[in-house]
């Protein structure tokens, strides 16, 4: 590799050859200079040298090698004149300086060291791929409720937290209005005077936490917490949840939509189920719904549930929408006190994410293929979409839809599949027929 990563395991290919550039057999040692292996019982039993015939170390022994910060590295024997040389992934490197390789080549007829090569190098190192995930301590919160989160940035390869201090922004973004830098600081745990140690005695890192305050009047719906790193260290990641108008429930409520996703135009359809605290269907019960897009609320809808406590409401979203933000909630009007449930509806506006999968990894020209796929918004939400399958651009006799129920929301997951026989030289292609107006 151009660059080795600190906690990863790295391969090198070595070539022995004569001056006719002809492959030789050649016994070999090698090692690291100016690093250790991470545990010092890694290194006793290994040789502080080690050749790619016996792998018998020599001159030194392995403690002192880690004293000295040399780390040996071994060698295997591929086929006549290549072979592999492996950097384990516990070697700590300092980041501060690049290490030395040195690699020794000898041919096996020849005892006398006086003709061995050694070859000698700087190793590259790159910073660490980083890994962060993002909680919070509720998925629902009432307005003017205390919002508290934490983060934790790990090194993808030894699962361990970063090293290095990092720089981390907090940003928070509500259903309607702009979005607002909640925090920023450093993964330098500290207490507001001093940082943190853990049990080895060392500053803990690669955590950030903080808390912060809705607003009385918070308007309800789906909101986004990010965390990124101020100098790119790694993806932002983000963590949704649900600001709700809520009360202590007596009722056990559901609201689940027909389907994973809707487009302009389209009918949203929504199976609400309420059942009384001991168990019993709330039957007969007044109930009114609302659909709220772009902060625009449709006329509502007033019905009563059946003998199960269900109840089917309809609405269709509007032809043209700016931000395709919806909002359903159904109002359950039980003795005089009424009970909200609110959902926001997954409206997809011009385009829509589509992963194909062949059974199997590949399509074989002639023979019958069956091709998974998956459909999700840019919101990375299922999607619910309809389509035809095109062949160098014209459309074919195949249709497909992803899998979905109108009773059991659970189905409804973006998935689906569809079969044809591939041709030999064709290009194969998906136009999106559902949601209508999709065009990426």
């Amino acid at each position: 590799p151009r660059y080795v990563q600190p906690g990863a395991a790295a391969e090198y290919y070595v070539r022995a050859f004569d001056l006719n550039e002809r492959p030789v057999d050649a016994q070999f040692t090698a090692h690291l200079e100016g690093v250790r292996l991470r545990h010092e019982n890694d290194v006793e039993k290994k040789p502080a040298v080690a050749d790619s015939k016996s792998g018998v170390g020599r001159n030194e022994t392995a403690k002192d090698a880690a004293k000295s910060n040399v780390v040996p590295l071994r060698i295997e024997s591929l086929e006549k004149g290549r072979y592999k040389l492996t950097v384990p992934p516990n070697v700590e490197f300092d980041v501060s300086r690049a290490p030395t390789m040195a690699i020794s080549a000898r041919r096996p007829d020849k005892q006398d060291t006086r003709e061995q090569l050694t070859l000698r190098g700087n190793v590259s190192l790159t910073a660490p791929v980083l890994l962060t995930h993002l909680t919070t301590d509720k998925p629902m919160y009432q307005p003017g409720e205390v919002v508290r989160y934490r983060s934790l940035t790990l090194d993808r390869s030894t699962m361990i937290p970063a090293a290095d201090e990092l720089h981390l922004r907090y940003t928070l973004t509500p259903p309607l209005g702009p979005q607002r830098v909640v925090a920023q600081g450093s993964t330098l745990l500290n207490d507001g005077k001093s940082t943190i140690n853990g049990p080895d005695g060392k500053p803990i890192r690669g955590i950030g936490a903080g808390e912060f305050s809705l607003e009385a009047d918070a308007p309800g719906g789906e909101y986004t917490l990010s965390v990124s790193e101020d100098s790119g260290r790694f993806t932002p990641v983000v963590r949704r949840f649900i600001v709700n108008h809520y009360q202590k429930p007596r009722l056990d409520k559901k609201l689940d939509f027909n389907r994973s996703s809707y487009g302009p135009g389209e009918e949203v359809q929504a199976l609400a189920t309420a059942r009384r605290a001991d168990g019993g269907p709330l039957s007969h019960c007044p109930i009114e719904a609302t659909l709220s897009v772009d902060g625009t609320i449709l006329p509502p809808v007033k019905t009563t549930t059946d003998e199960d406590g269900q109840v089917i409401v309809k609405f269709r979203l509007p032809q043209k929408m700016q931000r395709g933000l919806g909002s359903l909630s159904v109002l359950f009007q039980d003795a005089g006190t009424p009970e909200p449930i609110s959902r926001p509806v997954p409206i997809v506006l011009n385009d829509v994410a589509i992963e194909f999968f062949p059974e199997g990894g590949n399509l074989l020209a002639g023979l019958p293929a069956r091709v998974y796929f998956q459909a999700r918004t840019p919101a990375g939400k299922p999607a619910q979409v309809s389509g035809t399958l095109l062949e160098d651009g014209k459309p074919t006799d195949v249709k497909l839809t992803t899998l979905s129920d109108d009773v059991e929301a659970g189905v409804n997951q973006g998935l689906g599949l569809f079969a044809f026989t591939p041709r030999m030289g064709k290009s194969y292609a998906i136009r999106v027929d559902e949601p209508k107006g999709i065009t990426a």
